[in-house]
């Protein structure tokens, strides 16, 4: 499955969601050219890196160049197979709240979004 991530003037977001502001917060990622670190001289670019907004520091970044995502037209696309951004310094408890706006153009039954790790279930 291959997911795209972008942003579009008519919903993308600039300031900090109110519903983040709990104190609570350990990430926010937002798809915008302006918190993400490319390698531009790959075409399209690459991502190397998506920044946490929170202030906190738990970037997504890319394990080994062969597995950087692309970034063109605003839109960060994951092959489904090979690319992946991850941190794993994020702690995170027994109990959460995950929100995520996205939009998936073909998924089927075996495709995997979002991996918390092997004990969460």
């Amino acid at each position: 499955m291959a997911v795209t991530l972008e942003t579009s003037d008519s919903w993308s977001i600039d300031s900090y969601p109110a519903v983040l502001d709990d104190g609570n917060t350990k990430a926010w990622y937002s798809v915008s050219e302006t918190y993400l670190t490319l390698d531009t001289g790959d075409s399209p670019p690459t991502v190397d890196q998506l920044n946490d907004r929170s202030g906190n520091g738990l970037h997504l970044t890319r394990i080994s160049s062969d597995e950087e995502p692309t970034y063109a037209n605003g839109a960060i696309t994951f092959d489904g197979i090979t690319q992946t951004l991850s941190n794993t310094d994020i702690s995170i408890g027994t109990a959460f709240t995950f929100y995520a706006v996205v939009r998936i153009d073909t998924w089927v039954a075996s495709d995997l979004m979002f991996y918390f790790g092997a004990e969460v279930t």
